[in-house]
């Protein structure tokens, strides 16, 4: 009797060592009010089952960090189990994507020019910072747009980076972008406009709050200046056009997504999942959280657990995912990601897909 107990207890035994699984969390960090970050954490749910092997020694789990919590940086740091943290991190979240030193943190947003740069910070879609300099690409290279004025509001670190970098890309591809001016909310665009119309400024790029965005292109507009207004997507919605009028009319700007995720082929079984599970669309990110989410199974597929080992990875990946190629630079921004370039004409936002000739003239800018 004494022997059958052995071997039954033996059998459980080995059968609880067979069950017993290794725990990989991807953890996704922010408010579910925001509908990106609930898309990521939602993309998490699911991915993190189809990507659990049947027959294996670890298991994926999703965990939700909030951004309102006090504790989520202890609770991030103090979590062996966790290979990776994905969010739309902002300058808000500073200090705790600063504590964070080893463990791997993905943004799916452009926002937050400091973000990357710290050995353990990844970025799936294009930074304001790269928005601000394809535009600077693209009024040359397409339009032969020549010279050009940046505007921007004071006081702020991001906006000061991107008009920079809009500035610097300018100089390279031979812009005359000289006229660079900062100015406090609220200000009197008077003596701007007439020095743009003196000095015949082709291209003005503006960043800023909305209100002085529509200002600003309405006196461009109703001063002839004969300048296509420019700026980065946030200034531009229906608010934007219903308060611009007629002066929308032209105004150019690149999105860090597409419209809509439903014309990605590779996606499309994932987003009939996804609405099957949520009876929801899929939001604009989502395409950019299935890539990241992706990427860690791929990194613990390849055998690495550790967060040096996926670090290490991450700045070698490359993935053919939904969103194009995935490859990182070593400051782990992306290296060529994709861009969508609009105009408003009447009144509407249009997507202006690049013919074979536009690609091969925004290929020569620098």
């Amino acid at each position: 009797m004494k022997k059958i107990v052995f071997i039954l207890a033996l059998m459980a035994a080995v059968n609880m060592n067979a069950a017993a699984k290794d725990t990989i969390k991807i953890g996704v960090y922010g408010n579910t009010a925001n509908a990106s970050v609930d898309a990521a954490y939602k993309a998490a749910e699911i991915l993190c089952a189809e990507m659990t092997p049947a027959e294996g020694l670890y298991e994926f789990m999703p965990v939700f960090f909030d951004e309102t919590d006090t504790g989520a940086a202890d609770k991030i740091n103090s979590d062996a189990e966790l290979a990776a943290v994905i969010g739309c991190f902002s300058a808000n979240d500073a200090e705790l994507v600063n504590s964070i030193k080893e463990i791997p943190l993905i943004s799916i947003c452009e926002d937050y020019a400091s973000f990357t740069g710290k050995g353990n910070t990844y970025r799936m879609t294009a930074s304001n910072t790269e928005t601000a300099a394809i535009m600077a690409r693209i009024a040359p290279a397409l339009f032969d747009r020549m010279k050009a004025a940046v505007l921007y509001q004071s006081g702020n670190e991001e906006y000061e980076k991107m008009a920079q970098a809009y500035a610097d890309t300018s100089k390279r591809n031979n812009v005359d972008a000289t006229y660079i001016r900062a100015f406090e909310p609220g200000y009197d665009f008077t003596n701007v406009i007439q020095r743009i119309r003196e000095i015949k400024v082709k291209t003005i790029y503006f960043i800023g709050n909305q209100d002085d965005a529509i200002n600003l292109c309405k006196q461009s507009f109703e001063k002839n200046t004969g300048s296509v207004f420019t700026g980065p997507n946030f200034i531009f919605d229906r608010k934007f056009i219903k308060e611009t009028k007629e002066a929308s009319d032209g105004c150019e700007f690149v999105n860090t997504a597409r419209n809509s995720p439903y014309g990605i082929k590779k996606l499309r079984p994932f987003l009939t999942a996804y609405e099957k599970k949520y009876a929801i669309k899929a939001d604009v990110k989502l395409p950019h959280a299935y890539d990241a989410i992706n990427i860690i199974g791929l990194a613990a597929k390849a055998g690495k657990f550790g967060h040096p080992d996926v670090n290490g990875f991450l700045k070698a990946v490359s993935y053919d995912g939904a969103t194009g190629k995935v490859a990182f630079k070593e400051s782990g921004e992306r290296r060529s990601p994709e861009f969508f370039f609009h105009v408003i004409r009447r009144k509407e936002m249009f997507y202006m897909k690049f013919d074979s000739q536009m690609n091969a003239r925004y290929g020569k800018a620098r």
